[in-house]
């Protein structure tokens, strides 16, 4: 091969070592933005089924508050402050897990 094609290829070769070095960079960064947010995500996976069963002792809660306000029965009320209870362990054990 003449000596000016290899100068040539050796020449165009070497234009694409920076944008090479530049992509490699930005793969690095990408890549541990990405590890980042899926441990974020694993992390709220993790919440979700906690908050799940807060939710629903929230709405069992304020359901037997209801019924008891509307009865006038005070065990009801009672068991609805306990249920609450039950809300806020759930809650808290997700907030804090």
């Amino acid at each position: 091969m003449p000596r000016a094609i290899l100068d040539r290829y050796r020449r165009i070769i070497g234009d694409y070592d920076q944008p090479i070095k530049r992509y490699q960079k930005e793969e690095e960064e990408i890549g541990a933005k990405a590890k980042e947010l899926a441990e974020g995500k694993e992390v709220a996976q993790r919440r979700a089924g906690n908050f799940g069963h807060s939710l629903i002792f929230l709405q069992i809660a304020i359901m037997l508050s209801s019924v008891a306000a509307l009865t006038r029965k005070g065990p009801l009320y009672h068991l609805g402050l306990a249920t609450a209870s039950g809300c806020t362990f759930f809650f808290f054990n997700a907030v804090l897990r």
